[in-house]
């Protein structure tokens, strides 16, 4: 018995290998990377639909009982081979494993899960060749008590066990499936697949005490595959030599490892699924920059006096809060009535990044022109998986006409059309209003997290459809939609994300159980899970529940919840008409103003490997005049994950941390905090909080005469020992650090509470959100608020974006501070005067009073202030840490390098024993 663990195929399709005839070739020109023609697309707007795992267990079932289900591509006619490399569709290809014997066929097993196409590009230096690389769900092949006894046929001295992985693929356009049937003999079934190629893994030969054993290597193995069908002599199985196919004849792989069920697989790095977690994949997988050569393949010029085309081709990378959508688009500054376009996606084509077959002719009325300044403004709507609303997932606008001279008045004026290929990049918001209308009129906004964009198409009016350009060519214009290092990562992560919907039917059928889910009181974010790890075995999965603030007070799930009962949509027209619906304004109630934009902060869903950042800013009202504070911050569990072991990676620990880099400038009763953003990955529970405790040390510090060296710290007086006590707490808040699936990204304001939490709070604030569990305190009366109006800022943001300044802009997030205000009777007011404070005695000042007169005269601007000053910090930052790390160790934490998630300690006893 053994297991074939199969996680990545790469394939190769290409044009080049079949012969072409001298029409195609000569319409298409003679430049090989030009071959590589826009017809390869044409495939999104055939009738075709994704495989049905009926059809791949029939397929196995059959050919293994020696019925024969598929033909291999070498049975092709060359037009129909081309036919097939011209509506390839990646994500039907299958795998069928075989174990033989020789030439005896022991057992096939068929490919289960769902393929995830990771790359796809064109190698112009081998003819222009179409690369594909496959991610499959990690496919488990169980081989059990697999007997030859049984079989005839076999000849032990010449005969070898061995595995045969086929590659297969499965017919769903109509086309081409009619093609196969008319070849079916009469009165049989037809074909449903073809054989694009195979590879073979041999057994190798163990001797024990004289006898002969076969097994398999159990190994991470990569298996090259070759084109054609399967040769009769299994033993050699050579690779056979045909013009008439689609796999490569080099470059194809399929990776793999074989285990012994009884042993934990280990799967090499490309292929874990733990491993990819964090895995950031090239620039080039997302975004190709502009070819200009593709110019010449444009039809010649045209003014803004002659007909023309908008093609509506893709929108590329839609965020994790969208499941179906639709682009606008309209005309500005048109002297005449242009009708609004509205393009819907292909159903079959892909969820994150659909396509459209979508063509509008602007033909001006006899006699007249379009005005050569007009801009084309368009939009994305999408229904918001969260709110089940619709909302505007972003605008961008694109120039029709390039204008000779930009001086002329608009009847004078004579405009060139924009003609080609556009990548407009979505941005957040309405177009600046200190300006004309134009392409730039968005750039200022925020644009939507992960390069969002629409692929358009200008081009003189012809009366077919042209077809849909290969993106990956250069065709469009993408010099807008350059990713930077964040937005890769943000990229990377929807390319991870393995609960989005592979295609554009699967989302619509999403988005009709989540919105029932709404209206039944469920949480929606059940239904879209991102990245959840494994719960401990036999764990009960609680229900979530909503509190009476809309914060989740129940448990992510770490399974998929059983979906509500829908309506049955049966067949393409229902869809469409579905997508029409939902995201047709008009059918909105009459007094219902306009959209919202999207919430930026649910664009991405969090995972574990992105992380997220926290950066602890300041604390506003502290009773510390004459003190050092820093703060202590503790990534704190909810109970769904408290002892949930960490991740491979070593993500999912307890996180803690201290934050104590002062700004001297600040004031020492609002001290200012210049510590980098900290990066945590704690896995997602809606109850998971960060705890942060302020201290305040009054100590006594010595510093060098001359200022060569750190200083000495000691007690303060009457006090025989440095230590950490009651009267160093200066308060504690809490933050939730996940909301709506998502980071709960944003500035901060938490209200300060006096001292430490109490053990009431750190039990009810792992099974409910911050806000009922401090109002919970506050109403049972185990903890006290600061009524002094002391708070305390920092900020969430989402762990792809390597720094803030890249980051979509953080808004304001004081609703638990406002509330808790109310609760308390210690009004909004008194927190944003506490915070207006711009006057007392500065940090700059503990520094100065440690320094010798002469020096002291000279004020923060000497040298030896700058010396003085880095040196107090880095004596007083150690002083702290020391102090911190021994009541961590008297708590069971152990120190901040060593401490793991597999620790022993009670996750309450840091607090309370202080």
């Amino acid at each position: 018995m053994f297991y074939l663990f199969v996680s990545k195929t790469k394939i190769v399709k290409s044009r080049s290998s079949a012969k072409r005839s001298t029409s195609a070739v000569s319409a298409k020109g003679n430049d090989g990377a030009k071959e590589e023609d826009a017809e390869d697309h044409e495939n999104n707007s055939r009738n075709s639909d994704f495989v049905d795992q009926k059809t791949i267990d029939s397929i196995a079932a059959a050919e293994l009982s020696g019925q024969k289900s598929f033909l291999d591509v070498t049975e092709l006619r060359e037009s129909h081979v081309l036919k097939l490399i011209d509506s390839f569709m990646p994500q039907n290809v299958q795998l069928i494993t075989t174990v033989f014997y020789g030439r005896s066929k022991l057992r096939s097993i068929a490919f289960t899960g769902s393929n995830k196409l990771i790359t796809a590009s064109i190698n112009h230096e081998k003819k222009g060749r179409k690369e594909f690389e496959i991610v499959v769900s990690h496919e488990k092949f169980l081989f059990s008590n697999i007997d030859p006894s049984a079989f005839g046929g076999i000849d032990g001295a010449i005969d070898v066990p061995s595995i045969v992985i086929r590659i297969v693929y499965v017919v769903t356009d109509e086309e081409i499936g009619g093609i196969l049937a008319a070849q079916a003999p009469p009165g049989s079934v037809a074909p449903k697949a073809i054989q694009l190629g195979y590879g073979r893994v041999d057994m190798w030969k163990k001797e024990e005490n004289g006898r002969v054993f076969w097994e398999p290597p159990y190994q991470s193995i990569k298996v090259n595959l070759s084109p054609g069908p399967l040769p009769p002599d299994m033993n050699s199985m050579p690779a056979r030599s045909n013009e008439r196919y689609i796999l490569a004849k080099d470059g194809c792989y399929v990776e793999m490892n074989i285990f012994q069920p009884d042993q934990q697989i280990t799967p090499s790095p490309t292929v874990s699924p733990q491993a990819r977690r964090d895995q950031i994949y090239p620039k080039r997988t997302f975004w190709t920059p502009y070819n200009p050569k593709t110019q010449e393949l444009l039809p010649a010029l045209i003014s803004n006096m002659d007909d023309f085309d908008i093609y509506i081709d893709q929108v590329r990378f839609l965020p994790d809060n969208c499941r179906i959508c639709k682009v606008t688009a309209r005309i500005f500054k048109s002297d005449f009535d242009v009708p609004d376009l509205e393009a819907f996606p292909e159903l079959n084509s892909d969820a994150r990044s659909p396509t459209f077959k979508y063509k509008s002719t602007v033909a001006a009325p006899e006699g007249e022109e379009v005005d050569p300044f007009s801009v084309l403004v368009l939009r994305v709507y999408i229904r918001d998986i969260h709110s089940t609303e619709i909302v505007v997932c972003g605008s961008g606008a694109l120039v029709l006409y390039n204008v000779e001279d930009t001086s002329a008045n608009r009847k004078t004026a004579k405009g060139w059309l924009n003609a080609g290929g556009h990548q407009v990049r979505l941005y957040w918001g309405y177009p600046a209003e200190d300006r004309p209308l134009d392409e730039d009129s968005f750039i200022h906004n925020p644009p939507i997290p992960g390069t969002c964009s629409v692929l358009v198409r200008l081009l003189p009016h012809t009366e077919t459809h042209e077809p849909l350009p290969d993106y990956q060519s250069g065709y469009y214009k993408s010099d807008s939609c350059d990713p930077n290092e964040s937005e890769v990562r943000v990229l990377s992560h929807y390319l991870r994300h393995d609960q989005y919907p592979q295609t554009v039917k699967e989302g619509v059928l999403q988005y009709q159980k989540v919105e029932l889910a709404v209206k039944q009181g469920k949480d929606p974010t059940s239904y879209t899970n991102s990245d959840p790890p494994p719960p401990p075995d036999n764990e009960p999965v609680e229900p979530n529940q909503e509190d009476q603030d809309g914060l989740a007070t129940g448990h992510k799930s770490a399974e998929q919840p059983r979906l509500p009962t829908v309506a049955v949509l049966s067949g393409d027209d229902d869809y469409l008409a579905y997508i029409e619906e939902r995201l047709d304004r008009k059918r909105l109630p009459a007094n219902q103003p306009p959209p919202n934009f999207v919430t930026l902060e649910d664009c991405i869903d969090y995972d574990l490997g992105s992380g997220l950042f926290i950066k602890v800013e300041q604390a506003f009202g502290l009773l510390s005049n004459n003190m050092y504070s820093s703060c202590f911050a503790r990534i704190n569990p909810g109970t769904k994950t408290s002892d949930w072991a960490k991740s491979p990676e070593g993500f999912g620990t307890e996180y803690k941390f201290i934050v104590n880099k002062h700004d001297y400038k600040s004031l020492q009763t609002s001290p200012r905090w210049l510590d980098n953003p900290y990066k945590v990955n704690p896995y997602y529970d809606v109850n998971t909080c960060l705890l942060i405790q302020i201290f305040a040390m009054n100590v006594k510090y010595v510093g060098d005469s001359e200022v060569q060296k750190p200083g000495l710290v000691y007690p303060p007086e009457g006090k025989e020992n440095l230590m950490l006590e009651a009267e160093n707490r200066m308060g504690w808040t809490a933050v939730n650090l996940f909301e709506r699936n998502s980071v709960n990204s944003g500035v901060h304001l938490l209200p300060i509470f006096e001292e430490q939490p109490s053990t009431e709070f750190v039990q009810n604030v792992m099974q409910m959100s911050v806000l009922n569990a401090m109002k919970k305190a506050l109403k049972e009366g185990t903890d006290k608020i600061n009524r002094l109006g002391a708070s305390v800022r920092l900020k969430l943001f989402d762990g792809n974006y390597v720094n803030e300044s890249e980051c979509y802009p953080l808004k304001d997030q004081s609703r638990v501070l406002k509330k808790m205000a109310a609760v308390s009777k210690v009004s909004v007011k008194r927190y944003t005067e506490t915070r207006e404070v711009s006057t007392g005695k500065s940090y700059s000042m503990l520094v100065l009073a440690t320094m010798e007169p002469k020096y002291q005269k000279k004020g923060t601007q000497g040298e030896k202030y700058k010396k003085a000053e880095h040196y107090y910090e880095m004596a007083m930052s150690d002083t702290f840490y020391n102090l911190l790390e021994d009541q961590m160790m008297e708590a069971g934490m152990g120190p901040f390098e060593e401490a793991t998630a597999d620790e022993q300690f009670d996750p309450q006893s840091l607090f309370y024993n202080f």
